[in-house]
């Protein structure tokens, strides 16, 4: 029976996931939701706090913050509960993208600096850089350059596919407000090249429209 719900669970969460990738947030909220139910059937803290991850991740998107917040505060005291350091930072570097969703930038600091600083010490490149790329985003919508210039460019040599694009956009950005529209271009036209590469078009829609 435990093995049954399981693989209900996990197929709940592939629809959530498959909804959300096709922008049917609704869907994918509601799929989400009966993956926690058949979670607190198997009374399996581990199930419990991904289907709330997947949960806060989807109220990010349709910008809910005090859903999502709540949601994801769910999941990491659950991880801490289990002692679970690498969900734990997932979950807050999640958070730290759901911030800069809903543009509240001083709190994608707060939350997401310590997570890419365990992702850097434990050299997972892919979380440190998408970490990386929303706290250079968060950065430079504070009117700090310079460290925005420094993630940035710190996501890049990291060497992810998947986040470059986001630091060649703030790198564009960076670009204008220092006045040099040669080398914005640079980075928008790269942003949108490696977005194509990677089938993003909500980046190539950013970076066409710079």
């Amino acid at each position: 029976w435990q093995e049954i719900q399981h693989a209900e669970f996990d197929l709940e969460v592939l629809r959530g996931l498959m909804r959300e990738e096709e922008g049917e947030y609704a869907t994918a909220l509601e799929a989400y939701q009966r993956a926690r139910a058949l979670a607190e059937q198997l009374d399996n803290d581990n199930l419990r706090a991904q289907s709330e991850r997947w949960i806060a991740g989807v109220y990010g998107r349709r910008q809910q913050l005090e859903e999502a917040v709540t949601h994801a505060a769910q999941a990491i005291a659950i991880y801490e509960r289990l002692g679970d350091r690498v969900n734990l930072e997932k979950m807050r570097s999640n958070l730290a993208f759901i911030y800069v969703q809903t543009r509240q930038f001083q709190q994608a600091l707060e939350v997401g600096i310590p997570a890419y600083s365990f992702f850097v010490e434990v050299r997972d490149p892919y979380f440190a850089a998408v970490t990386g790329a929303n706290l250079a985003e968060a950065a430079y919508e504070l009117g700090d350059l310079h460290t925005a210039s420094e993630y940035a460019n710190q996501v890049l040599d990291l060497g992810d596919r998947h986040a470059a694009p986001y630091a060649h956009f703030t790198l564009g950005q960076l670009a204008l407000a220092h006045n040099n529209p040669q080398a914005a271009n640079e980075h928008f036209s790269q942003s949108m090249q490696r977005a194509q590469h990677n089938d993003d078009p909500y980046m190539v829609a950013y970076a066409q429209r710079a």
